[in-house]
């Protein structure tokens, strides 16, 4: 009886243990940036804000090491230690009160009302989003310092493989307008092309069964929805002076704004 007991919990350990590496390989971030090892898709809050200091410890670590001069170290040690605050008191819940989000590069990501919360990090020009749903981590977004459509393509590739479907944004086919790619796993990965729009690419990982809710959610709001999205509402009307685009803080360039048209001189009177 005990033999059968140790038994079976042998084999279900090695079960999770087996399930863990799994999601580990595949289409996880961890084998694009080693720094994402360990990301547990499906877990807390708290289980992701552990990886998410130990990058920034790692970046600073190193960072530390080879700077002599004891000024820059402290320096370097109070950067990476606003980092850890800043990250820790990143908490956004879209619950319909935020303001900038539906006009941002994350429009569609995203339902109001359905328990859905991010963490921003910021690192350098790279912008980091992960998305929780009812308390599980499921979908990390990233637009990385290198906004090239090309680049960004070049490197998924190399490490997963080429993509599964890729949609393009030219009748020549010259370019990519979106990539993915399908594996047996629990993720799903795709890149977005949003260089016309945001001046940068979107690498999206996420957990499918959980994010076909989400979009599903997103295509019911733009079926009821006025019709036009908000971006294109916007650029449709003139105005007098100079707004800032909610989207500028969020990838850290500013998209130009749009200037009144020219009716034609006023006559003097």
């Amino acid at each position: 009886m005990k033999r059968a007991f140790w038994t079976l919990l042998a084999a279900v350990l090695v079960s999770i243990v087996a399930v863990g590496a799994f999601a580990q390989e595949g289409l996880h971030p961890g084998r694009l940036d080693p720094s994402w090892k360990g990301l547990p898709f499906g877990g807390s809050r708290d289980q992701v804000l552990v990886v998410l200091k130990k990058r920034i410890q790692e970046r600073y670590g190193a960072m530390i090491r080879d700077t002599l001069d004891v000024r820059d170290r402290d320096r370097l040690g109070r950067e990476m230690q606003k980092e850890i605050d800043d990250v820790q008191a990143s908490h956004i819940v879209f619950d319909g009160t935020q303001t900038g989000w539906n006009v941002s590069i994350l429009r569609d990501e995203f339902v109001s009302g359905m328990g859905i919360e991010m963490i921003l990090v910021r690192e350098g020009n790279a912008r980091f989003y992960l998305f929780f749903l009812q308390g599980a981590f499921y979908k990390l977004i990233e637009t990385p310092p290198d906004p090239s459509r090309d680049s960004a393509l070049t490197a998924l590739s190399f490490t997963f493989g080429k993509p599964t479907k890729v949609d393009y944004s030219d009748s020549r086919k010259a370019h990519v307008g979106l990539a993915e790619w399908e594996q047996a796993g629990p993720l799903a990965l795709s890149m977005h092309d949003f260089t016309k729009s945001f001046q940068t690419v979107m690498l999206r990982w996420a957990l499918k069964e959980k994010d076909l809710l989400v979009q599903a959610e997103v295509r019911k709001r733009e079926a009821s929805g006025p019709g036009l999205n908000p971006l294109i509402k916007e650029s449709q009307q003139a105005a007098e002076v100079e707004a800032k685009d909610p989207a500028d803080e969020l990838i850290g360039k500013p998209i130009p704004a749009r200037k009144p048209a020219d009716h034609g001189k006023r006559k003097p009177k």
